[in-house]
């Protein structure tokens, strides 16, 4: 969807829908769906600030959700997604697995194509809960 020529309303509720497709491939295991929602040179920070933690292009984003799969990852979208007069939602997130609980914060850009461009996943260890 090139979102170019459609109201900043529109846009925004295209991007919740993108959003909550995500959140639901993940916790689905479905690493296809979600690499689907990327643009092709896209960036992926998970956390943002650890520099080793920055996956660029769908041959790195790929690799990077295949291992959050094998962890058993769910995703729920935790309170409203909220838009911006741009090209960005900020999504609260609670991620869950067997052992572990993490609260996030992460910002979505979205390219003119309707594609995530840039993923910013904000946490740190303190919001963990084992």
């Amino acid at each position: 969807m090139n979102t170019g020529n459609v109201s900043q309303e529109e846009k925004i509720a295209r991007y919740r829908r993108v959003v909550a497709e995500y959140a639901a491939a993940v916790s689905a295991g479905d690493l296809e769906a979600v690499v689907r929602l990327y643009a092709d040179d896209a960036l992926v920070e998970d956390p943002v600030g650890d520099e080793s933690r920055k996956f660029r292009g769908l041959g790195e984003i790929r690799a990077f959700y295949a291992g959050v799969m094998e962890r058993g990852a769910r995703l729920r979208i935790s309170g409203p997604v909220c838009g911006s007069f741009a090209d960005t939602v900020a999504v609260p997130l609670c991620v869950s697995t067997d052992t572990k609980r993490l609260n996030c914060i992460s910002l979505v850009r979205f390219e003119p194509s309707g594609l995530i461009g840039h993923y910013a996943a904000h946490w740190g260890s303190s919001d963990i809960v084992h």
